[in-house]
């Protein structure tokens, strides 16, 4: 990786993500795997900086060589810790049962096929993004045994896992080999499309030609017969199933080859969203469960801001968000008449079909774009399109569905999992429906990604889909903005939010005697910043750490939409790390006198805890080098770190150890997935708790305070009294739930106003227990809150449960 490709990895990564360089050994693009020379890997990983605040990266692995000890290997568990989807997907006992049956049936398909004379004596199988390697496992084994059934002492089976992950990679090679599948099974660490990779080369089986061709390696660039691959997410193209499936027919397939899966269908529902929570006495104001993933909307995100116009535009409307794809989980929102969320406005519709079986069946690069005719069951506003999709595994109704349970025909079979959920596209026009209306719904892809919009109503039409430009020659581009994502939409659409931070500016403008205190503003985009300017602050600097395109839109809002600076006050955005900046630098040339956050930061966006500490660092940071006076008035005044007891089974399921009791799926031993990957007690997950079924066992409780003003007596580095959590609620303990409360003064400054992240617009941290407790009323939970003393971790949580409590094993 060159120095510039490296900035462009970290410049996109986000905390909890990873960034892997690896040094030495490739030459000519070639790829890995067992018996070469593996590179030193570095995991580069975010951390807070706490001396001067900001994020820096850190290396978190060790060298991997040939001698590493494989169970100290950090990048495993660094990518499994990254890719969150990946336990639950494994635990997901429907997927693996599903697709069993269908590589089991394919398997023994093509070995009947290939068993007659003159037939190829060896069956070849690609499994493309082979993750642990259980998919290629399964065509191994099931292939030996149709081979047995046939009593065919020739013919044999060679599998081709082929990852792109380095760590996975590995992970995959030690499952394989703890399965004894070795000999049958190599794992390739490169890309399926990749022009260098080819099925049964030498390179990826043994160094030395005459000892691969012995092995039963007969020539570079064989095809395969079967095809297996899990290339999907929520909006079921966004992992690249359509160009990576398109080139393995195009390369490294049998004509005849047989693919799983083989079709996918996507289905649509109008919905219209429901309000989250109250309004806050200007209408609309309150939160929606759809529309609040886009925007906000100029006029009304100006009534809670005096006046600040989050518009990129002198004069237009346009937001900065027009439209978005969310995944989420459906049942959350489609619950009872009086709790739900989202209202269907139409039945399930099919919009979309894919078919996978041959090169020519699988849509073309550019796209296309279906109209279809749905019949609204309610009259309302259509603010999205909520779908999912079906994945037809193999002909004869091997079918799995990601589709919601209010959905669902037959509710006893269904089961939730976590790794694949439903999509709400929020679309950028509602639309008002009426029962009975024909509504003209076009549904587009590329091969990244559905969109949809609506584009008439038209009475007494037959239902009916036409295709509008099949061969992908009709380019209908969007023109919305997509300049902030939809949880950043989600939180500037926090009106309450927003209108507790602007009284807090109001209060310390006034408190500091005047409109001359200089202004600095921490957060990426300036939201404060912007606030403090329009309420008349003549100094105001704001501070971009970001290293995307934050600081330019920050900067486009400041001055086109709001027209800043105003005559005869000073508006800067300087894009910095806060190391850099001295007291020249801000804006009035003297120290910072009020200081505002909301707090956000791009990089930690729903990492709200981190986001905490990261302001109190570059408060601290700031006030030592004399950029911040030690008297300056800080927005919010200072935070606590809440948490609560619950019980939370889904996730608690989806996220514990993979397999049964031996740590096997269907036959397939998994314990080396179980080392890197169970450690959920260590580390947490970040969660919309909204979109999740649980029950709260606890009352709020703080446990730990981080003050911002003066010298931070709020904050030490260890914290020396436990905190205990008493339970309120008798049930079965799985987690701690975590969210930070802000605390704004307001009025005359004796009062306070929260702003939590405990609300819709943020998102919580989820912490295992070690064990399952069953917990009577009055039980107690002790925590201790430690900060600084891991180098990567940005803190660390003791929990003791109750002496009492019923351990129950996980």
């Amino acid at each position: 990786m060159s120095g510039e490709e490296l900035a462009r990895a970290i410049q996109r990564a986000r905390y909890n993500e990873a960034v892997i360089v690896q040094v030495g050994g490739e030459e000519d693009g070639q790829s890995r795997c067992d018996g070469e020379a593996r590179n030193t890997e570095i995991v580069l990983v975010a951390c807070l900086d706490t001396v001067n605040g900001g994020i820096m990266w850190q290396n978190a692995a060790l060298s991997h060589s040939n001698e590493a000890d494989e169970d100290d290997d950090v990048g495993i568990a660094r990518h499994l810790r990254t890719k969150r989807w990946a336990l639950p997907m494994l635990n997901d006992r429907r997927r693996n049962e599903l697709y069993s049956h269908a590589i089991r049936k394919a398997c023994r398909q093509t070995v009947s096929k290939r068993n007659v004379p003159g037939g190829d004596d060896t069956i070849r199988i690609l499994d493309i993004g082979t993750g642990t390697g259980l998919l290629a496992m399964m065509g191994a084994q099931f292939t030996k045994g149709a081979i047995n059934e046939h009593d065919n002492e020739k013919m044999k089976v060679r599998v081709t896992g082929v990852e792109m992950a380095s760590s996975m990679a590995r992970l995959a090679r030690m499952t394989v080999h703890a399965n004894g599948l070795s000999d049958t099974v190599t794992v390739v660490e490169d890309h399926s499309m990749d022009p260098n990779f080819v099925l049964d080369d030498a390179r990826f089986t043994d160094s030395s030609p005459e000892l691969a061709s012995s092995n039963g390696v007969e020539s570079v660039g064989a095809k395969a017969d079967i095809c297996t691959s899990e290339l999907l997410e929520s909006g079921l193209l966004g992992e690249g199933v359509l160009p990576s499936l398109r080139d393995a027919w195009r390369r490294h397939l049998k004509p005849d080859a047989v693919v799983v899966p083989q079709r996918a269908r996507v289905m649509a529902v109008l919905v219209e969203g429901l309000p989250l929570n109250a309004t806050i006495g200007d209408e609309g104001v309150g939160l929606n469960s759809a529309t609040a993933f886009v925007g906000p909307n100029v006029d009304i995100f100006s009534k809670v801001s005096h006046g600040v116009r989050l518009s990129t535009s002198a004069h237009g409307e346009s937001a900065l968000l027009g439209e978005a794809l969310v995944p989420i989980h459906a049942d959350a929102l489609l619950g009872d008449h009086s709790e739900r969320k989202l209202r269907p406005l139409s039945d399930p519709t099919q919009v979309l079909g894919f078919d996978f079986t041959s090169e020519c069946a699988i849509p073309p690069e550019s796209g296309r774009s279906t109209l279809v005719n749905v019949v609204p069951t309610a009259e309302g506003t259509a603010n999205g399109i909520l779908f999912w999709w079906e994945l037809e595994l193999i002909d004869g109704g091997i079918v799995y569905s990601t589709e919601p349970m209010a959905f669902a025909n037959d509710k006893s079979q269904y089961e939730w999992q976590d790794h694949w959920q439903q999509c709400l596209f929020i679309l950028g026009r509602e639309t008002k429906v009426t029962k009975g209306e024909i509504v003209e719904l076009i549904s587009r892809h590329d091969d990244k990604s559905i969109s949809f919009s609506i584009a008439q109503a038209a009475r007494d039409r037959p239902n009916q889909r036409r295709k509008l430009n099949e061969d992908g020659n009709q380019s209908i581009p969007s023109e919305m903005n997509k300049l902030i994502s939809p949880f950043r939409a989600l939180q500037l659409n926090d009106g309450c939010r927003t209108r507790t931070y602007s009284e807090s500016i109001q209060y310390c403008l006034n408190a500091k005697g005047g409109l001359e205190s200089p202004v600095l503003d921490l957060s990426d985009f300036g939201m404060c910043g912007l606030i403090a300017a329009q309420l008349g602050a003549r100094s105001v600097t704001s501070l971009e750490s970001s290293s995307g395109n934050v600081p330019t839109i920050a900067a486009m809002v400041a001055q086109l939409g709001n027209g800043l600076p105003k005559p005869g006050a000073a508006y800067q955005v300087i894009q910095a790390q806060a190391e850099h900046i001295a007291v020249e630098h801000i804006a009035g040339g003297s120290p910072a006198e009020i200081v505002t956050a909301e707090p956000y930061f791009e990089v930690l966006e729903g990492w709200h805890v981190h986001e905490a500490l990261n302001l109190y660092y570059l408060v601290q940071s700031l006030k030592s080098r004399g950029v911040i006076s030690p008297a300056a008035l800080c927005v919010p005044s200072y935070c606590c770190i809440m948490a609560r007891v619950v019980q939370f089974d889904d996730f608690s399921d989806a996220y514990s150890r993979v397999g049964n009791e031996d740590e096997e799926i269907h036959g397939f031993n998994h314990s080396k997935v179980n080392h890197f990957g169970n450690r959920y007690r260590k580390y947490d997950v970040a969660l919309p708790l909204w979109q999740y079924s649980l029950s709260r066992l606890s009352e709020p409780c703080r446990i730990s305070r981080l003050g911002y003003e003066g010298g931070g007596e709020g904050h030490s580095n260890v914290v020396d009294e436990a905190t205990e959590i008493v339970v309120s609620k008798r049930g079965v303990a799985c987690a701690i739930e975590l969210w930070v409360d802000y605390a704004c003064r307001v009025g005359d400054g004796d009062s306070f106003k929260t702003v939590s992240t405990s609300s819709p617009a943020g998102q919580q941290l989820v912490r295992k227990l070690h064990e399952h407790v069953a917990v009577e009323v009055g039980d107690k939970f002790s925590i201790k809150t430690r900060f600084g003393d891991d180098p990567i971790e940005s803190f660390t949580l003791d929990i003791e449960i109750p002496n009492q409590a019923t351990r129950k094993s996980k």
